[in-house]
């Protein structure tokens, strides 16, 4: 069901305003990621240490990774709605696109 989803979302994406954002993008999918990663991590591992759940800091960075990707659709949807700008709906839908 998630390729579905994924086609979907690249189905009405603008690859022309891809590549023109493509600087601001690399740095969403590296940086932006890395550091909501260990954001994410970090806080499942301590919330789960205060409930006395021993569980490893690398399965909490696991978990972190998996649980920050976007909907594309839903993303792409409440930007339509919102009258967002192209230059920032090319931003969004391109990064969650690639880091999905």
């Amino acid at each position: 069901m998630l390729s579905f989803l994924f086609f979907a979302g690249a189905l009405h994406t603008n690859f022309v305003q891809l590549r023109v954002q493509r600087w601001p993008l690399l740095v969403f999918l590296t940086i932006g990621v890395l550091v909501s990663t260990l954001l994410v991590g970090t806080v499942t591992y301590f919330v789960l240490q205060l409930i006395s759940l021993e569980v490893s800091y690398i399965y909490c960075l696991l978990f972190g990774a998996l649980i920050l990707p976007m909907d594309t659709i839903a993303v792409l949807g409440i930007l339509k709605k919102a009258g967002a700008p192209k230059k920032l709906e090319g931003k969004i839908a391109g990064e969650s696109l690639f880091n999905d």
